[in-house]
């Protein structure tokens, strides 16, 4: 079967993610995540992309990147064919590192660009923590808030200097989360979709007057309840009947 074509986004921005093969820890070292790192700047100058934001994580990365949709696809193929060459070459081993292409989403607005960052950065932390996020080291918000440029571009500082006036409003920033769906690992994905299922969920209590529990009592409510979750989640029907029925036993479980 023939692969589908890229979208090409009228921005030219896109979001970048590369996982690991099978779940593979492929950036579990540090010498690893530095050598992508690595990587990237060495081919920067070969290639006309913009690094907007990154994190490095054990079994995967995301980059948001302003290019041509071809230079993209040029220039991560030279970066991830070198990487494997390397990890191969160190864990004695031979075959694919890397599961499939490259994924890519189009950033087509302004406010989820802004999202899109955001979510990147809070990759490393663990409930949002603003302290985890600027500890890691192999990603652009220490960058960012310390104003020290590694692989970012020049149009990255001065898009973060244009909407924040300060460091601490940059941090406040990453404190909330928002509703956009990115392409990450599937147990993050899995978590994110709960998360915001029941985030809705209590939008929706304080829209009836209800407790969650009753919520589900009344059948144009769940089917109101199951169409906004398509529609945000973008995921299948059978999808979100299995996020109603985890959250609705949990919530008979502590009743």
């Amino acid at each position: 079967m023939p692969r589908r074509a890229r979208q090409e986004s009228s921005t030219g921005m896109y979001h970048v993610m590369v996982r690991g093969l099978n779940k593979m820890p492929v950036f579990k070292e540090k010498g690893e995540k530095t050598r992508i790192i690595n990587l990237i700047r060495e081919n920067l100058s070969e290639y006309e992309v913009a690094i907007l934001a990154y994190c490095i994580m054990p079994n995967h990365f995301h980059m948001l990147i302003k290019a041509d949709l071809k230079e993209l696809a040029s220039f991560m193929a030279k970066v991830l064919a070198a990487f494997a060459h390397y990890y191969n070459y160190k864990h004695h081993r031979i075959g694919y590192v890397f599961q499939d292409r490259f994924k890519s989403q189009c950033v087509e607005k302004e406010s989820y660009f802004w999202n899109c960052l955001r979510y990147i950065h809070r990759n490393p932390a663990k409930n949002g923590s603003v302290k985890e996020m600027l500890d890691y080291k192999y990603s652009s918000m220490s960058e960012f808030y310390r104003g020290v440029r590694d692989i970012l571009d020049e149009k990255a500082f001065l898009m973060v200097n244009q909407k924040f006036h300060t460091n601490q409003d940059f941090l406040e920033f990453h404190r909330f989360e928002s509703w956009d769906i990115f392409d990450d690992v599937d147990e993050d994905m899995e978590k994110n979709n709960m998360r915001i299922a029941k985030e809705i969920l209590a939008e929706y209590k304080w829209k009836y007057n209800l407790q969650e529990e009753e919520l589900f009592n009344y059948v144009e409510i769940r089917k109101e309840y199951k169409k906004e979750l398509m529609k945000v989640l973008q995921i299948s029907q059978k999808k979100v009947m299995i996020i109603m029925q985890n959250i609705r036993g949990g919530l008979i479980g502590t009743g």
